[in-house]
């Protein structure tokens, strides 16, 4: 079976020291994001920095609400949405 790939911390981090190699399933648990996602992340580095292990925020929802709001507002979309000719 194939050894896991190891790649170098060069940074500032709380959990992990610069200098150690960690794999890419510790650099996950250590961020607290999936496996995949951090392997996306880790693609074709040989070095890890402060970037890479860094947390996102998660991006905000889109409101559902709808866009028409009033009875006027939707008789003038049917309106303007049909052909003149």
């Amino acid at each position: 079976m194939r050894q896991p790939k190891l790649l170098k911390f060069v940074g500032q981090h709380d959990e992990l020291i610069t200098g150690r190699y960690y794999t890419v399933r510790e650099y996950s648990e250590v961020v607290g994001v999936n496996d995949k996602t951090m392997h996306s992340r880790l693609k074709n580095k040989k070095v890890v920095d402060d970037h890479a292990v860094m947390l996102y925020p998660p991006l905000k929802k889109v409101s559902s609400l709808p866009l028409i709001r009033e009875k006027a507002e939707k008789l003038s979309a049917l309106w303007l949405s049909k052909s003149l000719i």
